[in-house]
């Protein structure tokens, strides 16, 4: 093997330094171009921390205990509002759309005279969720970091700030929170007691006048409980809404029975919806406590700002990447460029 002789490269290189010099400065004079001609941009990034709620247990006791409760037990046992499923909201659609209208995103990708419609809500919902906006969960901090990218940095900041107002506004008001829906469902069945409640009142008054009794009072009391639910409370309720149902069958075949047993009847229908009434209201208020300690599913750690200087593009990152490059092209250039002159000449 033949010996590397520096100086033979020495002089390839000085005889052929003009192709090196040249490489060089059209391709760091491409990259300058290139880095100037890129649109500036500005980033403005939000951070939130999810929290988690209380749980549910209380509530949920009763409905593995209560009939028609039990439907809705999966869905109140307790547990923290994940980062997973903020990042799935932030990601979808739904919001992406919101965001879209409230920022006048249309005008900003098709021009002033842009009319909303499915095809072009469609096109900027991706360009929304793939050009400019990131969300990510720092496995570190615990936080989710929301970035929004344009051109105007004004824009930019409200784009940020704006997912964290939507996404608050849709946790409080679209039923996320497990305690939310509890709350409606123990409020529906309060309602539906009362009713029946006042029902059974009213057949009970009836009764009363179309015998022309005068010794009982003609009243129907809704009444208020505080009991403390305790499991002897709840087991209670169970077996009030059982006899409620083997009463609501009898009161169907009783017409033609006395009217004293008809009387008894419809008189401990009334006395089961009323301490079904006081329980339930208890429900519903521990329901609503419940729902309050769950109302937000996570905290603003730093609000979006306006930024003041550019995010992209990096261009003293894109010139010292085309002058090293442009070197190395330089320098195997030169050496290519002798290869093939050799080759011609017969010298290799």
């Amino acid at each position: 093997m033949d010996d590397i002789n520096i100086f033979e490269y020495y002089r390839i290189f000085r005889a052929r330094r003009n192709i090196f010099f040249l490489t060089v400065l059209m391709l760091t004079a491409i990259g300058v171009v290139y880095a100037y001609l890129q649109p500036t941009t500005y980033s403005a990034t939000a951070e939130i921390l999810p929290v988690g709620g209380s749980e549910a247990g209380g509530l949920a006791a009763l409905a593995a205990q209560v009939p028609g409760f039990a439907g809705i037990g999966g869905a109140m046992g307790g547990g923290d509002t994940s980062a997973k499923t903020l990042l799935a909201i932030l990601k979808s659609r739904t919001l992406a759309e919101q965001i879209i209208r409230r920022s006048h995103l249309f005008q900003y990708y098709f021009g002033n005279d842009a009319q909303e419609s499915p095809d072009l809500m469609e096109a900027a919902v991706s360009m929304l969720l793939r050009r400019n906006t990131e969300f990510s969960n720092s496995l570190k901090t615990g936080t989710i970091i929301i970035r929004a990218e344009f051109k105007d940095p004004a824009l930019s900041a409200d784009v940020a700030n704006g997912y964290v107002e939507l996404l608050q506004h849709s946790l409080q008001n679209n039923a996320f929170t497990k305690a939310k829906r509890n709350r409606f469902f123990i409020e529906e069945r309060l309602a539906q007691n009362k009713r029946e409640l006042l029902e059974t009142g009213k057949r009970l008054n009836e009764f009363y006048q179309e015998r022309q009794v005068s010794n009982v009072e003609a009243s129907v009391d809704v009444p208020i409980g505080d009991d403390n639910g305790s499991p002897v409370v709840l087991a209670e309720l169970e077996k009030l809404e059982k006899e409620k149902g083997e009463l609501k069958q009898k009161i169907l075949i009783i017409k033609d029975i006395p009217q004293q047993i008809y009387l008894e009847y419809v008189a401990q229908q009334k006395e089961i919806f009323a301490k079904m009434n006081i329980l339930l209201s208890q429900q519903f208020e521990m329901a609503k406590i419940e729902e309050a300690k769950e109302d937000l599913a996570f905290q603003i750690i730093d609000p979006a700002r306006k930024p003041v200087g550019r995010s992209s593009p990096n261009r003293k990152l894109i010139f010292y990447l085309s002058f090293f490059a442009s070197l190395f092209m330089g320098i195997f250039l030169v050496f290519v460029t002798e290869y093939i002159v050799r080759v011609k000449r017969g010298q290799i």
